[in-house]
């Protein structure tokens, strides 16, 4: 029965994987945000994050979603933008972008992130999860 739910956990998370990623290969505005890289656009920003809040909404399996724009070292969350050196999951995210070919993370502690501007917020009891990894232009 175990065996059973994880093979259906994992069926779901690997078909929102690949329906997220076919949707923002072909999303106008993410495209825009990773090809135009600039802080000082906060309107395409908004237009990014509603669409990570739409992407969430639409699959009650996804927790939290975040992009990495790794040419500014910049990541981008339903509701700000950090420098990659201050977000709380930096070190997850850097060694996601050393292994490029990498789908899925290994197991790990899972801490919820601060809300707002990193300074609020509350931690949700530590879990272990496989989480996704990066998203890629370059994958399909």
């Amino acid at each position: 029965m175990t065996r059973q739910a994880q093979l259906v956990v994992d069926a779901s998370l690997t078909a929102i994987d690949q329906k997220i990623t076919l949707e923002m290969l072909r999303n106008r505005t993410v495209l825009r945000y990773f090809s135009e890289p600039t802080a000082a656009d906060l309107s395409l920003q908004v237009d990014v994050m509603n669409e990570l809040a739409e992407l969430k909404i639409a699959n009650p399996l996804i927790h939290s979603i975040y992009m990495v724009r790794a040419d500014d070292r910049m990541v981008l969350n339903m509701s700000t933008t950090y420098p990659l050196n201050r977000y709380p999951d930096a070190a997850f995210i850097e060694s996601s972008l050393h292994a490029p070919n990498s789908k899925w993370s290994d197991l790990r502690l899972y801490k919820e992130l601060p809300l707002g501007d990193g300074d609020a917020g509350r931690d949700a009891d530590a879990e272990r999860v496989h989480l996704l990894g990066p998203l890629r232009a370059d994958r399909h």
